[in-house]
């Protein structure tokens, strides 16, 4: 705070320098705050109803049990107020040390490694951009939107052709209600948005879900703790281990959910790729049967057939780093597959 001490007499400051510590009263019933968590990493809570702590304090205890396991913290809430800026519990997110990136593995995916036939780099600019704009985390589960023709092919079998048949009157029908949470979107409605989209619109969702719950069942555990003041102790440890089960059924009900997110994610771009890399092989087998065949065209198809190879490849590598990352026997049995 500058000019502290103001017009002092003696000319001289006492003490120079002043610390603050500032705050924001939020007006209204406390919510902790969202937490995400990553492919990877695990979400944790504490409670502790006998304890008062700061905030301070609290993230210090999600910092040790992280480092406990080996982990960093990613991200940490507060739980149960019980004064100003007081707590008895935290909620926190650990995650795996960022991992040391193997050239070995790098080189794989990395087009300026290879050989390029028919005309070497032609397309150079075209494909780096597509490598360079997906980053590389084994820790998470990415999957590239789909390139420009791609999108331009979709959006043509969107739009249906135009029909010369007489409009037929059809009765007014009662529409149904349409799902809007983006997780029953994804697994109810597949193709109604592009799959990259409607994939990280669900993981969102989920998590926004989660907090939700987590948010109601503290509620309910800060309202039955403060009834139960005047109970003997152990119907009062009776009580917040019925609350801790229900946190950590909700938990395992959320990681499920995950789980099933990201197997119906791997097999719909599985198929995605599969679809791109046979219709590009069909493409370049019809061109060179053109008659006569035009070096051109059978150039350009042989060239969208080896970017559709190179993302099967790409996606297969990534999908396994993300299967190493969580379940390391599950990736053990990958290599011999």
């Amino acid at each position: 705070m500058e000019r502290w001490c103001g017009g002092a007499r003696s000319g001289r400051c006492a003490h120079p320098r002043h610390e603050v510590v500032p705050f924001h009263c939020l007006p209204g019933e406390f919510v902790s705050e969202a937490l995400l968590v990553p492919e990877g990493c695990r979400f944790l809570h504490q409670e502790r109803m006998d304890q008062c702590e700061s905030s301070g304090r609290r993230h210090q205890e999600a910092q040790e049990a992280c480092s406990s396991q080996g982990l960093i913290l990613h991200g940490s809430g507060m739980l149960l107020p019980c004064g100003s800026d007081r707590f008895r519990g935290v909620e926190y997110v650990c995650c795996p040390p960022p991992a040391t990136p193997n050239p070995s593995q790098m080189a794989v995916g990395d087009p300026s490694t290879r050989s390029w036939p028919l005309g070497g780099r032609a397309e150079e600019g075209e494909d780096e951009e597509e490598v360079g704009s997906f980053p590389q985390p084994v820790d998470d589960y990415f999957v590239e939107p789909p390139q420009a023709e791609e999108e331009e092919e979709e959006e043509e079998k969107r739009v249906p052709p135009p029909s010369s048949h007489t409009p037929v009157m059809i009765s007014k029908v009662t529409p149904t209600p349409r799902p809007t949470d983006g997780v029953d979107v994804y697994f109810g409605m597949p193709g109604e948005i592009s799959e990259h989209e409607g994939f990280l619109r669900a993981k969102m969702d989920l998590e926004e879900r989660r907090m939700r719950q987590i948010n109601e069942v503290m509620r309910e555990w800060a309202m039955a703790d403060n009834q139960s003041k005047n109970l003997p102790k152990a119907d009062r440890q009776a009580l917040n281990e019925h609350f801790q089960s229900i946190l950590q059924t909700l938990e395992e009900q959320v990681s499920g959910e995950r789980q099933r997110l990201v197997e119906t994610h791997a097999t719909r771009v599985i198929a995605l790729i599969n679809d791109q890399r046979r219709a590009a092989l069909e493409g370049f087998l019809a061109a060179l049967q053109g008659d006569p065949p035009q070096a051109e065209r059978v150039l350009t198809a042989l060239r969208r057939y080896l970017r559709a190879e190179q993302k099967e490849q790409r996606h297969t590598l990534r999908h396994y780093q993300h299967v190493a990352a969580v379940d390391p026997e599950k990736a053990q049995q990958m290599r011999f597959q």
